[in-house]
């Protein structure tokens, strides 16, 4: 083969080289052609960054202007640069974009950067993106990994960085990067992971919190602390070599240990916020609840209502202890599970004193010992006396159950305080799920806010909101009503007699013979109305409205604000008629009011994201009944606190009243009461109606919730006692007879309706 002359070789790769560099030259001709057309169509896109209104996060606060809840599809709230700490700009510069005080939006020394360290790892460890590339990502365009995505970006990006200035763009990026759990910015996320604002937060909680940022489900604290930690301590090192830390600041904050807060969401009030929920969805519709950033302020009190709910749990599982222990929900040696290495999905979340978390049984025994975590237990001995068992008959291993922290073992006191994460052992009492439900409900009787909302037990359990829609039966709380009924005819005074004995009524439209009986099944024959009302007896009441009227006293219920349909049939005496707890809060909330009941609401006012007012509410006057009237009925209920049903609650040593009920079959439980300010109801029982079981009262289930509410969420001194209107007639009589009688022992003062009060030496 002849070969061919090196020059003609020569000649033919300068060819080819030349075709190469024509080529070239029309690619980039090309892409100049491509990239000016795109520079063109984004021109539109830095208008739209001046006008862009992120979806934001509707705020939830309550009477104080404390945040209890939020509504978002994705939470966000905005901050400006003044309140970005600047460890947290350092935090994010030093991870993101080392340049990004010198790039103009895209960065060739960081892509080249980033190509060689993911070459030398065999793996993607850096990306080329810079801050700004991704707010134009983020805000205008998609993720689609496309050359024609990558230069729209860098396009949109240089547009940027020449519309804003650096701190501008940054603030962007602070309030629309993703961190995880809905999480859209730092501010929300600083709030949900940590319940800090920003500018609150340490160095070592800004880097974590950045090092999520690459992968939000994989870094996510609430359940890969160990990841959450290690990217800490990898954007502290970045930090550190970019100068922005010095060594011994950076090993500082990786010693500082992270305090996650709990994972409530909007577990605090869970009821009274799914009631703003429907309000804000049905006036504002969808979008503005879920991503228009309305600010909704309520009438909530924070402090009553974490009072109202421990009042309900402690009620509950009281009683819940008192129908016995029902064993523990499973145990995993029979399913086959290994004690120690099993793991529950609670341990997840930060332990504190109270806290009661799920446990499984390492050691049986005399002497057990609990795994909770990382945790081991003892378990109190005194803890057990309910089950009516001791612990080596109680306990085997596997055993899964429910456990309340009392302590670290060894330490005299429970401090409220979070459980420091260093592995002591822990002092625990066995607990079981309350089976029955409660609800409760505080309103201010002067204006008619609500100050407290528990609608159920557990809201996870149950969404229905039992203080507002359950319907029950109120017992004996109903006979107020009655009462007031009687004594408006002027007819009745609380010292005139009536007759405690059988009693059967044939109802002239049901033809059903009616016979009431007394709670402790005996009749004391001719009585005071103060005797039979301080004692909830039910046939002298059946047979006093039997005289008046049934119709009477639905006609007052109704005024009070019952809405619930009410029948004039004998038996509504001792509250045969389905009711609210809302409804019967409001009215016997009239009676500390001088007889003025106000209309109960919740939301006080709602504003916009910038501030603009949308809706206010004020007080509002409901019905009325005369203020003598009024006084006289709390009289009477002030009664039944000092020697009657409600007679536990003497020891608040403070002016309340009250009224406790129970109905047939102790399927509901009861108690209504106030102090000069404050009214608030108590119900007890099944959704299905069964029994709480013998004796399960109103006295022994509902009124303990109560009592320890206003001992502890009413602790301070009322602003003033009941006040009797002048023309309440005060005459001192004997509690017995209800004669006028001195000061001497067993002399009440009572009090009487203008010409009811008896004559001196009134002969009964």
């Amino acid at each position: 083969m002849t070969p061919v002359p090196r020059r003609v070789n020569g000649r033919r790769v300068l060819r080819v080289l030349g075709g190469f560099v024509l080529l070239g030259v029309a690619i980039v001709g090309g892409a100049m052609v491509g990239l000016v057309a795109a520079y063109q169509s984004d021109t539109d896109l830095i208008h739209e960054l001046e006008s862009h209104v992120p979806s934001a996060t509707t705020i939830v606060y309550d009477r104080d202007g404390v945040e209890i809840g939020q509504f978002a599809i994705e939470r966000r709230i905005e901050v400006d640069y003044r309140q970005l700490p600047e460890h947290l700009v350092q935090a994010f510069v030093a991870s993101e974009d080392q340049r990004f005080w010198s790039h103009h939006g895209f960065d060739l020394i960081g892509i080249a950067r980033a190509l060689a360290d993911n070459y030398r790892t065999g793996r993607i460890v850096s990306g080329a993106s810079t801050i700004t590339q991704q707010v134009a990502r983020d805000l205008f365009l998609n993720r689609d990994e496309t050359l024609e995505r990558k230069v729209r970006e860098a396009i949109t990006a240089f547009r940027i960085e020449r519309a804003y200035r650096k701190e501008e763009i940054l603030t962007f990026y602070a309030n629309q990067v993703f961190l995880g759990e809905g999480n859209h910015g730092i501010e929300a996320a600083a709030q949900f992971y940590l319940d800090k604002t920003t500018p609150e937060l340490t160095p070592g909680e800004a880097a974590m919190l950045v090092g999520i940022a690459p992968n939000p489900s994989r870094f996510n604290p609430f359940r890969f602390m160990d990841r959450a930690l290690t990217r800490r301590d990898l954007v502290l090192g970045r930090m550190e070599a970019e100068g922005f830390l010095t060594p011994e600041e950076a090993e500082e904050a990786r010693a500082t240990p992270i305090q996650l807060r709990e994972r409530a969401g909007n577990r605090f009030a869970p009821h009274f916020m799914e009631m703003i929920r429907a309000h804000l969805r049905e006036r504002y519709g969808d979008v503005d609840t879920y991503r228009g950033g309305l600010r909704v302020y309520t009438t909530l009190d924070s402090g009553m209502q974490r009072t109202a709910r421990e009042s309900v749990d402690i009620a509950l599982r009281a009683h819940d202890k008192r129908r016995g222990f029902r064993g523990f929900t499973a145990n995993l040696v029979e399913d086959g599970e290994d004690p120690l290495t099993w793991s529950h999905g609670s341990w997840d979340r930060p332990l504190a004193i109270g806290s009661i978390v799920t446990g499984v049984v390492t050691r049986a025994g005399a002497e057990p010992e609990i795994r909770i975590g990382r945790f081991t237990a003892h378990v109190d001995p005194d803890s057990l006396r309910w089950t009516f068992r001791t612990a080596d008959r109680l306990f085997r291993v596997g055993d899964v159950g429910l456990f309340r922290v009392l302590r670290n073992a060894g330490d005299e006191a429970d401090e409220p305080a979070p459980l420091s994460l260093d592995g002591r052992r822990l002092l625990v009492a066995l607990e079981q799920e309350p089976r029955a439900e409660g609800a409760f409900l505080a309103l201010e009787a002067e204006t008619g806010a609500i100050r407290a909302l528990v609608g159920g037990h557990d809201f996870t359990r149950s969404e229905f909101n039992r203080a507002v829609q359950a319907r029950r039966q109120a017992g004996s709380s109903f006979k107020p009503f009655a009462y007031g009924a009687a004594l408006a005819t002027r007819r009745l005074s609380p010292t005139s007699l009536l007759l405690d004995a059988p009693f059967t009524f044939h109802d002239p439209v049901t033809k059903v013979p009616y016979s009431p009986d007394n709670y402790d099944e005996e009749h004391k024959g001719w009585i005071t109305m103060r005797q039979a009302f301080e004692g909830s007896r039910n046939v002298p009441a059946v047979r006093m409205v039997h005289d008046i009227g049934p119709d009477r006293v639905v006609a007052l219920a109704e005024r009070l604000g019952i809405g619930s349909p009410l029948l004039p049939v004998l038996s509504i005496t001792l509250g045969s008629a389905d009711v609210t707890l809302l409804e019967m809060v409001s009215a016997y909330s009239a009676l500390p009011n001088h007889g003025v009941r106000m209309r109960p609401w919740f939301i006080s006012r709602i504003t916009d994201r910038d501030g603009r007012e949308l809706e206010t509410q004020h007080p509002e006057t409901a019905s009325v009944i005369p203020a003598d009237l009024a006084y006289v009925l709390t009289h009477l209920l002030q009664g039944v606190v000092a020697r009657g049903t409600a007679v536990q609650a003497r020891r608040l040593n403070r002016p309340v009243a009250g009224k406790t009920g129970t109905t047939n079959d102790f399927t509901d439980a009861w108690f209504l009461g106030f102090d000069p300010e404050i009214t608030a109801g108590v119900w007890v029982g099944h959704d299905d109606n069964q029994t709480l079981g013998n004796r399960e009262s109103g006295a022994r289930v509902a009124l303990p919730a109560w009592i320890h509410f206003m001992e502890t969420a009413r602790s301070d001194p009322p602003r003033q006692d009941f006040r009797p209107p002048p023309t309440v007639a005060l005459v001192p009589v004997d509690l017995e007879t209800g004669q006028p009688a001195g000061h001497g022992p067993g002399t009440i003062v009572e009090a009487f309706l203008p010409g009811t009060e008896p004559a001196p030496n009134h002969d009964r």
